[in-house]
Formats: C-alpha cells, structure tokens, sequence
C-alpha cells in the first residue's frame, strides 16, 4: 500500500533522489554513515533506492537520555531508542516522519524540527509540506482494481490518523512558534485550511482556540521590555552591600535572572544571530545581554569606586560570598557575571586589595577561579552544573560558544538536512533554556534592590581604569 505522495523539489533543499545517493556503496560520506533500509510502512516499497536516498545514518548516539526536560523543545524522549542514529534526511521525508503515527518518536521529530527548521526552510514552505501531508493519496490509484473492506477499514483510519497528527504539529507550531506566522498571507492561508478541515472534516478545534490566545506579532513588537524593579537614584554599590545581605542580592538577582530566561526564544540563539550585527533584532537577546552586562560592570565599579583600601577589600569580601549564595541557587549565570565583574582588569589589578582578603575568603576566590578556569572547554564548570538535581539557570554565554562551534557544520548537504546536526541543536537548547521553567516564587521580591541592578547605567571601562589606578598606584 503506497500512502506516500510523489516528492516536490524545495527550493532549498533539493530532491530527495540524487544520484550520488541511490547506490548501496557509503564510501562518500565515511566510515560512520549507513543507509537506513527499514521505513515507515506507508511509505510504499516501489523506489527503495529513492527512499534510502533520503535518509543517511550515523552510528553515533547524538542525544544524551539523561538530560531534563523543557516546555520548548521538550516532552518528547531525549534521545531515539536505537543503534543507529539518523544524520541526514530529506526535507519532505522529515515532515513524514512528524506525522508519522506508527512513529514512536514523532513527538521528538515534532520538537526538534519546529525548533530548527528555519536553518533549512521558511515558514511557507514547512506550512506547504503540512497542508500536501495531510491530504493523503487515495487507497488505489486510477486503473487499479478495488482493495478488501478490510484495506479501506486500515485505509480509512490510517489517514484519520495522520491528519490527526497534522494539526497535532500545527497545535505546537502554533503554541510556541506562532510568530512564524506574523506575515498575514500565511496567516490567513492557516486560518482558512484549519477552519475548512474543522467544518467538513471534524478536525480538531483546539488550533483555532490557540490562535486567538496567542499572539504572531509579539516578538516583532518594538516595545521595550522593562525589567521590574524601582529605580534609587543616589545610591552607591557601598550603600546596597552595607544594607543587604550576600543572600538578599543573590535572590533579586535570581528573580531577575528568571525574568529574562523567561523571555528566550529557542529559534533566536540559533545560527548565532547573537553573534553578529543582527543581534538588534532579537529583542529578548539583547535583554539579557545588557541585564548581564550591567551586572558584570556594577560589581566592578563596587570595587574599583572605593579609594579606602579596607572598604574594597570589605565589598570584594562580600561579592565572594554573593558568588557562594548563588551557587546555592543554582544560578550559574550571574555566578559568572558577578564573578567576571571581579575578574575584570580594573579590578584584577588592585593587588593590595586581593592581598588584603581574608583567609576564608581567598580560599573561596581560589575555588570559584577553579570551577570557572576555561580548562578544555570549561569542563569542570559544566560537570559542576550537571551535579546534582536538574540545572536551574545555565550559563547562557558558555553554551552559545559551544552553539557556535556546533554550527560550524553545514546544515543540509547533497539535498538533504544535516538532522544529526539539529539533534545536537535540540540537546544543547534543552540544556540552554532550562531557565525558563524555573519557578522563584519562594524568593521574595524587593523592588529597590531589584531596581539597583535593572535600570543600573553602566560606567564605561576607560573609567572604570582610571578609579582602579587612582585607588593603587601602577
């Protein structure tokens, strides 16, 4: 029984029979690739060599099991229970597969793909792909004789089956993805295939009921996101360290820090935007970025604006302790701002001031140096992070450095999409916005030291030089 349409060549990714893919020899593609030879039953036995043409595996496991879960791009297994793992695929073949309703990871392929695909495809032709899935091809083609009652019955479900997975896809795009459709002719292409399938073929109502809670043009508005917290004017990093205790400034510091992974959209810290002049149009990127700078730079200037020698090495004292409160709270982002601030070269010069630290906290400053020493990769950092319960707020800066160095593979090759590659894209963006999941309510806000970091300007680093170098001599 062939279910499966004959393919369309997108204008991306080319079709999924090439020449150079067809035969049975792997030799161009390496010693660690294979061709898949067992598919989906509705996918027809008439062309195998097209359909292993579609697909190349590698043999090497790309997702890891024991990773958490999030709302985006998670709630599906983190990895596909196999030997054998896909690398490549085609792009038509791929939307198959998340429709696939004999496919025990089409939830996995669902998540991953909505997260990634714009690497390799637009929102029109992903939306095009969905709508020629769901209409499946009739049971028998013109001129074949008619199936068994009991072919239809199979028939008849089968494809009740996929197009009920269809709108399930639609229903995840469209729940966390929905500002892929804030140009209104695919808009109102969705809005009119989804109200015909519900009227003539009961298809499910809950895509519409999300189309109108949500809202496609959020992430394209100009507004300013203000971060909470009320601004004192006047008041020096001595004055909010004499005031509030390490633990008080490590918790509005995590309220803040949950504010803003909040706000992260898996898509944006792809294809590293973030590293490149178009990092001004990803407006939650950008909010988190100046919300770590300002951070970073406060801790500075709480140091180097002290011309007392005691009153610096007192502030440099507590900031280590505030380092130790949010290693307690799991937040290793802004255990990294706050620790960065002091290891800035304004700061790192002041020797007389480290020289005058305590005992107990120069053994903290030693420990933080050597959880947070860049050795191969940071890899004490990140098997620090990973002990113990689940990951709270990740260091958002690390883990896109290793997103870049992901990336530098190609997303698609000889037609077909570098899968393996948005598979190592999916773990890592589990790991990376595990924050947004984060729930502080057992922290309690407080507006005035909240405001003391959120609406904090930062002081440019020549100055922050010229105070380090006023407060000890070169």
């Amino acid at each position: 029984m062939d279910f499966a349409k004959r393919e369309k060549t997108h204008s991306i990714v080319k079709s999924l029979v090439n020449k150079t893919l067809t035969g049975t020899s792997t030799d161009h593609v390496g010693n660690n690739f294979a061709f898949v030879k067992t598919l989906p039953a509705y996918h027809g036995s008439e062309s195998p060599e097209a359909i292993r043409g579609s697909y190349r595996t590698s043999d090497a496991p790309v997702l890891d099991e024991n990773l958490p879960e999030v709302s985006e791009g998670g709630g599906a297994a983190a990895f596909i229970p196999s030997s054998t793992y896909m690398s490549f695929i085609g792009f038509c073949r791929l939307v198959r597969m998340m429709t696939d309703p004999h496919n025990p990871q089409r939830d996995l392929f669902t998540r991953v793909v909505l997260l990634t695909y714009r690497q390799f495809a637009t929102p029109e032709e992903l939306f095009e792909q969905l709508i020629e899935r769901y209409e499946v091809p009739a049971l028998s083609r013109p001129g074949e004789s008619d199936r068994s009652p009991l072919a239809h019955q199979f028939y008849t479900e089968l494809r009740r089956d996929i197009q009920r997975a269809v709108f399930n896809v639609l229903e995840l795009w469209v729940e966390n993805y929905y500002e892929d459709f804030s140009n209104d002719v695919l808009f109102h292409r969705l809005v009119a295939f989804s109200k015909e399938k519900i009227d003539q073929s009961g298809a499910p109502a809950a895509l519409l009921s999300l189309m109108a809670r949500g809202d496609r043009t959020a992430l394209n508005s100009s507004k300013p996101t203000v971060l909470p917290g009320v601004a004192r004017g006047g008041e020096t990093p001595t004055a909010v360290l004499i005031q509030y205790s390490p633990r008080e400034i490590a918790a509005q510091l995590t309220i803040l820090t949950s504010y803003v992974h909040r706000q992260f959209k898996g898509p944006e810290l792809l294809g590293q935007r973030w590293n490149t002049d178009e990092a001004n149009s990803i407006r939650n990127f950008i909010q988190y970025r100046d919300f770590f700078s300002c951070v970073n730079n406060w801790v500075s200037y709480a140091v180097v604006s002290e011309r007392d020698l005691s009153h610096r090495s007192k502030n440099l004292d507590l900031l280590m302790v505030v380092c130790d409160e949010l290693i307690k709270l799991r937040n290793w982002d802004m255990l990294v701002a706050v620790h960065g601030g002091m290891r800035a070269p304004a700061v790192k010069r002041l020797s007389r001031t480290w020289a005058s630290l305590s005992r107990e906290t120069a053994e903290l400053s030693t420990r933080l140096r050597k959880m947070l020493g860049s050795d191969a990769d940071h890899k004490t950092f990140k098997e620090t992070m990973r002990k113990g319960s689940r990951l709270q707020f990740p260091c958002v800066t690390l883990f896109l450095q290793e997103m870049k160095v992901l990336e530098e593979s190609k997303c698609s090759q000889e037609g077909l999409v570098n899968f393996g590659r948005c598979l190592q894209q999916y773990r890592l963006l589990q790991t990376l916005l595990q924050g947004k999941e984060v729930r502080v309510d057992h922290l309690m806000p407080k507006n005035e030291l909240l405001g003391t970091f959120s609406t904090w300007v930062p002081v440019d680093a020549s100055l922050l030089m010229q105070l380090s170098e006023e407060a000890e001599k070169p």
